[in-house]
């Protein structure tokens, strides 16, 4: 397995990622002001040195919001990756290497799950459940679990019949041993490329449902969250919109950057590729 030499998109990649992390732990634990606190005197203060991002219509510091918004869009991104992965990656190894009327039932549920865009089908299962980021966590996780079962199921069935599973068995060990000692392993780098994408996909849809209403909810700042309430507003003070905005594209283009990276150098069929 090769490691190529850092490009220029591989530094921007991590750069932008890095400078989210960093947003979202200083957003956590030192923001620059109460992100929730009403201040009359600020209505709409244009970005200045005490409000470098301006305020909104509450006289709500923007900068402070944009931080803790990244630490709100990062836990939920990360947290319907390990649901979809946990969910997905497990019936996924279950159908690949049982088979059977095993393989069937799961497939029979993946497919009516995928018979839903995937942002459709989180909006009904929070229209279900409630709003609010945990339930919207578990939504997006299980519309994101359909992408992990069928890409595990495929690896998991390329791979049962190869000699150091059959060696396994042969050794008396269980399924269940063989399936996790033996067999997921040998997924993990297709695995982490798809977490890679489906990391990007997640923050979108945090946004989304956020702009919707229906993940973080208000007086807590989230970028879509932040969208929606400056629309209203982006004639008379478009950093409303600009700054969330702005936060969105560079966390999606630095992870989609990672992403290709990553795809490179674990995709077996670039090896050979400059």
């Amino acid at each position: 397995m090769r490691f190529p030499l850092p490009r220029f998109n591989v530094l921007i990649g991590a750069l932008l990622i890095g400078l989210t992390v960093i947003a979202a732990l200083v957003g956590l634990f030192a923001p620059p002001a109460n992100p929730i606190a009403i201040d009359y005197t600020a209505f709409l203060a244009p970005p200045s040195p005490a409000h470098p991002f301006g305020t909104d219509d509450f006289g709500r510091d923007v900068l402070s919001r944009v931080l803790v918004g990244a630490a709100y869009s990062l836990v939920s991104a990360f947290g319907t990756v390990a649901v979809a992965l946990l969910m997905g990656g497990t019936l996924g190894a279950i159908a690949g290497f049982f088979g059977g009327w095993v393989d069937r039932v799961i497939g029979i549920l993946t497919d009516t799950l995928m018979a839903f865009p995937g942002l459709l089908l989180a909006l009904a299962l929070i229209s279900i459940i409630g709003a609010g980021i945990l339930p919207m966590i578990v939504t997006l996780g299980v519309s994101f679990s359909t992408i992990y079962i069928r890409v595990v199921r495929s690896l998991v069935l390329s791979l049962r019949e190869r000699e150091f599973v059959e060696a396994s068995r042969a050794m008396g060990n269980s399924e269940t041993f063989t399936i996790f000692r033996h067999i997921l392993p040998n997924c993990i780098s297709s695995i982490m490329v798809l977490a890679t994408s489906t990391l990007a996909f997640a923050v979108l849809a945090e946004s989304a449902l956020s702009f919707l209403g229906l993940g973080v909810q208000a007086p807590n700042p989230s970028w879509g969250g932040m969208l929606a309430d400056g629309r209203g507003l982006m004639g008379q003070a478009p950093w409303l919109v600009i700054f969330p905005g702005f936060a969105i594209f560079l966390a999606l283009l630095g992870i989609n950057l990672m992403g290709d990276a990553l795809r490179d150098w674990l995709d077996p069929w670039m090896e050979g590729e400059a």
